[in-house]
């Protein structure tokens, strides 16, 4: 089922096989067209953005992500949403349009106060990508502002793998900030 496939897609692109992920999603997103499949389609194109951005295909990714959003918009889930305007603004970033990324950032952000969010796990996964996207611009102050920001919101929500990932972000900061003189 697609359910399976998006778990197993998941664990693909974390082991590094990148082109077996992406042969799989394919196959799954042309499944989508069925009608009991379609709310898979979303969650599917996220993927693929983020594997297009790790392969380097940032405009690709970009179409992938806004397409995923306006799915999940359609479908009412809001995370879903969230989470794909999260890569859209990475995404927008890694293309060399910092300001453009951390406007879509702030859209994120004003989305989220509309709704009342208070999802902490949530609110540090966007503080997180917001530091990745300040550390591209090498705005290390701001970027190591939001991952301390991100690790308390992940400390909130008991999300220890997170809490280990913002560390291991924060030093990669670090030591470039420390490379560029910073």
């Amino acid at each position: 089922t697609s359910i399976l496939s998006v778990t197993r897609a998941r664990l693909l692109m974390r082991e590094g096989r990148y082109d077996e992920m992406e042969a799989l999603l394919q196959v799954e997103l042309e499944r989508t067209g069925t009608a009991h499949l379609a709310r898979m389609r979303p969650a599917i194109l996220g993927l693929l953005g983020s594997l297009d951005t790790v392969k380097g295909d940032i405009k690709r990714s970009i179409e992938r992500f806004r397409e995923a959003e306006v799915l999940y918009r359609a479908l009412g889930d809001v995370e879903g949403s969230r989470m794909s305007l999260i890569g859209l603004a990475q995404s927008i970033a890694e293309s060399g349009a910092i300001e453009e990324g951390l406007k879509a950032m702030d859209s994120v952000w004003a989305l989220m106060s509309q709704s009342s969010c208070t999802e902490p796990a949530l609110e540090g996964e966007l503080l997180l990508a917001r530091a990745v996207i300040h550390h591209l611009s090498s705005a290390y102050e701001q970027a190591l502002s939001d991952v301390a920001e991100a690790r308390t919101r992940f400390i909130r929500a008991g999300f220890e793998l997170s809490q280990l990932g913002s560390r291991i972000y924060e030093a990669k900061i670090l030591i470039d900030a420390h490379r560029d003189g910073a």
